[in-house]
């Protein structure tokens, strides 16, 4: 957990069978707020969340004036799972007027992540804007009958924009 304009940097690292299991979960290995993140080389797996971002959750702290600014290259989310919104990451920020890039992400694999609701690997919103470069997003799924949006990515008044990135076999089962 970071927060109020924390600057963390992590490097070669290994995020596994971590959960956040509370009414709220949020984040289930790692919850930035108005902070900046740094991770390289690094890989989330079996991580998960009772309710948004099974590995990572990008946010704000309600008194704060900042948003965070989150920058991910070379890693893996595989495997991670929410109970509602983005298997692997979740992307909100605090101002919604403005177009403020909040998540970067470049030669990274999304990989067989569920969330039960919308964004299988990731889920958009808030006005969030997110760039995806080099990137593979593969057997990535939603699975609630009828409410079940976007098996790779869910945007929701947010912004992504992705350059040279593949999408296969991404489901959802609405």
């Amino acid at each position: 957990y970071t927060s109020r304009e924390g600057k963390t940097k992590i490097n070669d690292s290994l995020f596994t069978n971590n959960s956040a299991l509370t009414e709220t979960g949020l984040g289930g290995a790692i919850v930035v707020r108005s902070s900046n993140m740094d991770i390289n080389k690094s890989d989330f797996i079996d991580n998960s969340a009772t309710v948004n971002g099974g590995a990572l959750y990008i946010s704000y702290v309600d008194d704060s004036t900042k948003d965070s600014k989150v920058n991910v290259n070379d890693s893996l989310f595989a495997s991670n799972t929410s109970g509602d919104l983005g298997g692997a990451v979740y992307v909100t920020k605090k101002d919604t007027e403005s177009d403020k890039r909040i998540l970067t992400v470049k030669n990274t694999n999304f990989e067989q992540n569920n969330a039960l609701n919308q964004g299988g690997a990731v889920y958009v919103t808030d006005g969030a804007s997110v760039f995806i470069k080099d990137t593979g997003f593969a057997h990535n799924t939603v699975t609630a009958q009828g409410t079940a949006l976007g098996g790779a990515i869910s945007v929701n008044g947010g912004k992504v924009e992705t350059d040279n990135t593949i999408f296969n076999k991404n489901i959802s089962l609405n």
